[in-house]
C-alpha cells in the first residue's frame, strides 16, 4: 500500500495524521509479521535437516545390523569348524597313544623273554667288530637251472608293519648278541614322528647305540648300526658300526668293509634341497614313499662290502625299491 499517495490526497489535517499514525503502525506490524515468517522459515529448513540426517543415520543403523548378522555367521562358522578340527585331533592323538600303548607293551614283553637268557658277554674281536666266525652262513646247494619256458614269475608280496615287527621280534636276541645288548627302546617312527629332516636329527643327536631299519613294502627290513654319539651333520659311523638286514628269520650283518673303503661313512641325513630322506653308505638312497620318489641302490655297493647270501639285504635284488616306513631303536 503506496501511504504517500493517500496522504496527497487526503483532506484535512486531521485526515493525514490518521493516515500518518497508519503507516507506523503498518511498519510496526510487518517488521512483527516479517520476523515471525522468517523465524518460520529457519525452523522448517531446520526440521528438513534433521529429516535428512534421521534418515541418513536410519541407513546406516541398517547397513551396520546387516554387517553384524554377517559377522556372527561368520563366528559360528569358525567355530563350528574349530571344534571339528578339535575332535579330529583329539581322535588322532587317541590313535596314537593307543599305539604307543601297544608297542610299549610288545617291547616289555620282549624285555621280560631277553632277561631269562644268560648274561652277556662282550665278543672277542681282531680289530672287526664282525669277526668271521660269527657270521654263520650255511653252503647252499646250487639251484638247478630250468628253462625259461618252465620259469614262473614270482609274485610280489606286499609285507606289513605286522610282518615286519613279527620278524624283528623273532630275532631281536640274536641282534642283542651282536650288540652286546639286554633290551631296546624305540625312540622315532616316521608313521608316528614324520619323515622331516630336521625333526630327525634333532630327536638323534647325541645318542649311542642307534639301530635304523627300513621297512621295504616288497622286501625284509634292512639298515645299520651307529655306536658313537650321533651327529646330525655329515657321515655317522666307525670299527663298531656295520650294515646288516633280516631274512628268513635269521638276522645277517656285513662282515667287514673292503680294503680302502671308509669305514666311517655309514649313516648320513641328507642335506635339505636333496629329495633323499638319508643315505645308507654312499650307495643306499631312501626316499618317502612313492608320492615323492623311489628309493635306490646302487650295484657299486659291491666294491664297499662283503656280501653274503641275497646280498646284506636279504633277497632284495632290485636296483629301485619303495620304502613306506622306518624306524630307530637304541639298545641298552
Amino acid at each position: 500500500m503506496d501511504f504517500q499517495i493517500l496522504k496527497t490526497k487526503a483532506i484535512g489535517k486531521r485526515i493525514k495524521e490518521d493516515i500518518d499514525h497508519c503507516f507506523e503502525r503498518y511498519k510496526q506490524l510487518w517488521e512483527y509479521v516479517s520476523a515471525d515468517f522468517d523465524d518460520f522459515d529457519r525452523r522448517t529448513k531446520c526440521n528438513n535437516f534433521r529429516e535428512l540426517r534421521y534418515s541418513e543415520l536410519e541407513n546406516l543403523s541398517d547397513n551396520c545390523s546387516v554387517m553384524i548378522n554377517k559377522r556372527k555367521q561368520l563366528i559360528i562358522q569358525f567355530q563350528e569348524m574349530a571344534e571339528l578340527a578339535t575332535r579330529q585331533i583329539q581322535k588322532q592323538n587317541e590313535e596314537v597313544r593307543r599305539m604307543r600303548i601297544v608297542q610299549e607293551r610288545c617291547y616289555e614283553e620282549m624285555k621280560a623273554i631277553d632277561s631269562q637268557r644268560n648274561p652277556l658277554t662282550f665278543i672277542e674281536s681282531d680289530g672287526e667288530y664282525s669277526p668271521k666266525e660269527q657270521n654263520n652262513y650255511t653252503k647252499e646247494k646250487k639251484p638247478i637251472v630250468k628253462p625259461m619256458s618252465e620259469r614262473k614269475s614270482k609274485q610280489k608280496i606286499e609285507r606289513t608293519n605286522e610282518m615286519n615287527e613279527a620278524l624283528i621280534y623273532r630275532c631281536i636276541s640274536k641282534v642283542y648278541n651282536r650288540v652286546c645288548a639286554n633290551s631296546s627302546t624305540q625312540i622315532y617312527d616316521s608313521n608316528l614322528d614324520g619323515w622331516d629332516k630336521y625333526t630327525l636329527g634333532q630327536k638323534l643327536e647325541g645318542l649311542k647305540k642307534l639301530m635304523v631299519v627300513v621297512f621295504p613294502i616288497y622286501y625284509e627290513p634292512f639298515g645299520c648300526y651307529i655306536n658313537h654319539p650321533f651327529k646330525k651333520e655329515g657321515w655317522n659311523g666307525d670299527i663298531h658300526s656295520f650294515f646288516y638286514c633280516f631274512a628268513e628269520d635269521q638276522f645277517f650283518w656285513v662282515y667287514k668293509f673292503l680294503k680302502g673303503v671308509q669305514e666311517r661313512e655309514v649313516f648320513r641325513i641328507s642335506y635339505d634341497n636333496d629329495k633323499t630322506i638319508f643315505q645308507l653308505g654312499r650307495y643306499i638312497n631312501i626316499q618317502k614313499n612313492p608320492v615323492e620318489g623311489i628309493s635306490s641302490v646302487s650295484l657299486d655297493i659291491q666294491k664297499c662290502i662283503e656280501t653274503r647270501k641275497g646280498n646284506f639285504i636279504g633277497s632284495f635284488s632290485s636296483k629301485e625299491f619303495v620304502v613306506n616306513r622306518f624306524i630307530v631303536l637304541q639298545m641298552k
